[in-house]
């Protein structure tokens, strides 16, 4: 990306001109590949410290054993922190008859069987018998983690950018750790 001539060069050759940016891309991904940086800012493209997590979604015959939107698990022999079913809040997302459950795992050796497993231990899976999808996700870009010296870096970064014309935004931009994604999104409107 090149913000004194406001052009992106997308993978596949194009190259789009732009007044002003939004972008979504994690603030080190995105000052990887923006051109004419201050050399405070380029060397401030560092990885972020952030939390992966591997989404795995199951799809299932029949209507849901549980009966919340989503639910916190903190024990240490279950491998998922959350799981939601959203078949609740959007009822498209699996055909009639059918419903999803999503599993977000932090745990890199929990695998799609084990976490079935463990959600039929939970009460919210009623049998095996009834999954007729399965599917695993991983999101490197999950969750920020808070480090020292890191908000009056970022600061700095995002005014050089929204300089040039370029507003990050979201979890990983200038929604960083206080804005949950919905808010991230409408922060970009």
């Amino acid at each position: 990306m090149d913000p004194v001539q406001k052009l992106v060069f997308l993978q596949g050759g194009e190259v789009v001109r732009y007044g002003l940016l939004v972008s979504t891309i994690p603030l080190d991904l995105l000052l990887g590949m923006t051109l004419a940086l201050s050399d405070k800012t380029s060397c401030s493209a560092k990885p972020l410290k952030k939390q992966a997590v591997r989404i795995m979604s199951f799809g299932v015959r029949g209507e849901p054993e549980a009966d919340f939107h989503w639910a916190y698990y903190p024990q240490r022999e279950i491998p998922f922190l959350r799981v939601s079913i959203p078949s609740f809040f959007a009822a498209d997302v699996a055909p009639g008859g059918y419903h999803l459950i999503q599993a977000e795992v932090t745990d890199p050796q929990a695998n799609l069987m084990e976490v079935e497993r463990k959600l039929h231990d939970a009460g919210i899976l009623n049998s095996s018998k009834q999954v007729v999808f399965r599917h695993l996700a991983e999101l490197a870009y999950a969750y920020p983690l808070p480090t020292i010296g890191l908000e009056s870096e970022r600061r700095a970064v995002l005014e050089e950018l929204e300089s040039l014309g370029i507003y990050s935004m979201g979890r990983f931009g200038a929604g960083f750790i206080k804005m949950p994604t919905n808010a991230s999104l409408r922060a970009g409107i």
